[in-house]
C-alpha cells in the first residue's frame, strides 16, 4: 500500500487513490474519466459540477503540470494539456466533499 500527499492509499495495481470510504460519485460528482490513455485533452464527466471544485495535475513526484485551456460546460470539464510528455500523472479532483485521485497515462499521439 502507498500513500500519497493527500493522504490517500493506493497498492501498486490500482489506478485510484482512495482518501474516504465513498465512491468518487459521492466525493466529487464524478462520473468518468475519459480517455485513459490519453493524448492532449482529459474530460471529466460530473452529474453536476461542485460549487467549489479545483482540479489539479500533476506528475508522480507531485510537481503541478500546466493545462492550457479548461472548459467548463454544464456537466463536464475539458483539460487541455498539449504540450505534456508521455508518462503517469495524477488528476486530483476536490470539492466540498472530499478528495477524489486518479491515475492518469498521457501518450503522445502517434502518426
Amino acid at each position: 500500500v502507498v500513500t500519497n500527499e493527500y493522504g490517500c492509499s493506493d497498492t501498486l495495481f490500482m489506478d485510484n487513490f482512495v482518501c474516504k470510504t465513498v465512491g468518487m460519485e459521492e466525493i466529487s460528482g464524478i462520473k468518468g474519466v475519459f480517455p485513459n490513455p490519453f493524448n492532449n485533452k482529459i474530460e471529466i464527466n460530473f452529474s453536476s459540477i461542485p460549487a467549489q471544485l479545483k482540479l489539479e495535475l500533476s506528475d508522480l513526484t507531485g510537481k503541478k503540470v500546466e493545462t492550457i485551456g479548461v472548459t467548463k460546460t454544464l456537466n463536464q470539464v475539458l483539460l487541455e494539456t498539449p504540450s505534456l510528455a508521455e508518462g503517469t500523472y495524477l488528476l486530483k479532483v476536490a470539492s466540498e466533499k472530499g478528495i477524489w485521485v486518479k491515475k492518469l497515462v498521457h501518450l503522445n499521439e502517434t502518426k
